[in-house]
């Protein structure tokens, strides 16, 4: 791939940048000096970008298979404003996706393997999922098939052949070095439900039923509770009584307004007054398949956990909730340390490699920037 081809549509991303943060100086500079440049024709009508584009429309999967599995089409450039290291690895003819969150790594634990989403073709027929080498050279399929959304996978914390993938009501944990699948667990599936992760001990899946909690009535104390935001997760509305109702019933998300409003875990509203967010879901064993519900606090912040320790919470009661361990304590220490143990869900859409050298991007297609070199590191930062 020759740098000029590379160099000219970088360039357009600084003019793209220009524009949207209205910068006409800079703007102006590079208009005269090049803008000219980035309409003329690709000189490398092979190994340019606009011509992998183009090829990756339909992909020739039988030239690209080899012994084991698929190769990657993989172009490396680095961005002109930042000098940061692009690897853009795969196209699928599909919108592909890397199907990464802080809450699921791209990598497993020793960072050997990367999961990609996108539908591909192989041998044995077309799949949605695939594992790929930490080189970034051969595709191959996980143990299990048909995967709709890498999102719901976990990897293993401390056993880089294992990863825990969630179907709605069943939890599977997969080997990939072995082909194994095991059940962990199965239950009556939940309107919307979303694992995050494992608990701090390796021990656990944590499954939130709905994901992004539910909304409660409370009473505020002496101590406000900041308004901070969550990201991700839309809450259940709360029930006529200002209380929850069970998860099984939960799929009604509560609008408000202001929109930024729902992310926030706490808000105030006509119909119920102050509300608060609470953590639902299960706490499922990963040896025994041994299931719990629980009520968690979803921030460690202390004046929320005050809240929950304190009972001016309208925590939900009656048929079927019986069986919820709630977290209450008065040492807020210790709810502090349950709120910690559980996988948080509030997250980004990004994940570091384990020698966060590389991050991975939940993007179309499948993205991974070079974020530190390992040898020397920056030079200096282009933002002092």
């Amino acid at each position: 791939m020759r740098r000029s081809s590379v160099q000219r549509i970088a360039c357009w991303c600084v003019v793209f940048s220009a524009i949207a943060f209205g910068a006409p100086s800079s703007l102006g500079i590079v208009a005269s000096a090049e803008l000219a440049n980035l309409f003329r024709e690709d000189p490398d009508p092979i190994q340019g970008l606009e011509a992998f584009v183009e090829r990756a429309g339909i992909k020739p999967y039988d030239l690209f298979w080899r012994e084991d599995g698929l190769m990657t089409t993989r172009v490396i450039f680095n961005d002109r404003s930042f000098g940061t290291e692009i690897w853009m690895l795969d196209n699928s003819p599909v919108i592909d996706n890397n199907s990464t969150a802080s809450y699921c790594s791209a990598w497993n634990t020793d960072g050997s393997i990367i999961m990609l989403d996108g539908v591909r073709e192989d041998e044995e027929g077309s799949n949605q999922g695939w594992l790929m080498n930490n080189d970034f050279s051969r595709l191959r399929r996980p143990p299990i098939s048909g995967i709709s959304n890498l999102r719901s996978h976990a990897w293993d914390l401390e056993d880089p052949d294992i990863f825990f993938y969630h179907n709605s009501g069943q939890l599977l944990e997969c080997n990939v070095r072995t082909g194994e699948v095991r059940a962990v667990a199965e239950w009556e599936s939940y309107p919307r439900e979303r694992v995050y992760g494992l608990t701090k001990d390796n021990r656990h899946i944590f499954l939130d039923t709905p994901n992004g909690g539910m909304w409660v009535s409370y009473e505020p104390g002496e101590e406000t509770i900041p308004r901070l935001g969550l990201i991700d997760g839309r809450p259940e509305a709360p029930n006529a009584e200002g209380s929850a109702p069970h998860p099984h019933d939960a799929n009604n998300r509560l609008i408000l307004e202001p929109p930024e409003d729902w992310r926030n875990v706490v808000s105030d509203t006509e119909e119920w007054g102050p509300i608060i967010k609470i953590r639902v879901g299960l706490l499922i064993d990963r040896e025994t398949g041994e299931i719990e519900p629980v009520i968690a606090p979803v921030i460690g912040k202390d004046a929320y956990l005050s809240a929950f320790a304190s009972g001016r919470i309208n925590f939900p009661t009656g048929e079927g909730w019986d069986e919820y361990w709630i977290h209450t304590s008065d040492d807020l220490d210790e709810l502090f340390d349950i709120y910690r143990y559980y996988p948080t869900m509030t997250h980004g859409h990004e994940s570091p490699s384990p020698d966060y050298v590389y991050m991975g991007k939940d993007a179309t297609p499948a993205r991974l920037m070079r974020i530190r070199n390992m040898a020397a590191g920056p030079e200096e930062s282009p933002l002092e």
